[in-house]
């Protein structure tokens, strides 16, 4: 099973790893790949603002919670045979 973790990092703007590291460097890249991916542009675009926060927000009760509806997103729409975790 493919495993993908959400985690922020200060200049991070796709925040998406894998079992070899960051996927995108850039949200551009992510937002080329979405498609590819199976993910809708408005999850992508949420990911992204969420990435950008977090150098300011990361450990806020809120920002953990949009966190939380994000990898429930994820999970909906990458469906079964990936793992969708959160990294604070």
């Amino acid at each position: 099973m493919m495993s993908i973790r959400l985690m922020g990092e200060d200049s991070v703007d796709g925040p998406l790893w894998d079992d070899d590291g960051l996927m995108f460097t850039t949200a551009e890249e992510l937002l080329e790949a979405y498609s590819l991916l199976g993910l809708s542009v408005e999850l992508v675009a949420a990911l992204v603002s969420w990435a950008r926060e977090w150098p300011t927000r990361s450990g806020e009760p809120a920002h953990d919670a949009e966190a939380a509806r994000l990898v429930r997103q994820l999970r909906v729409e990458l469906g079964h045979g990936v793992g969708i975790v959160y990294k604070p």
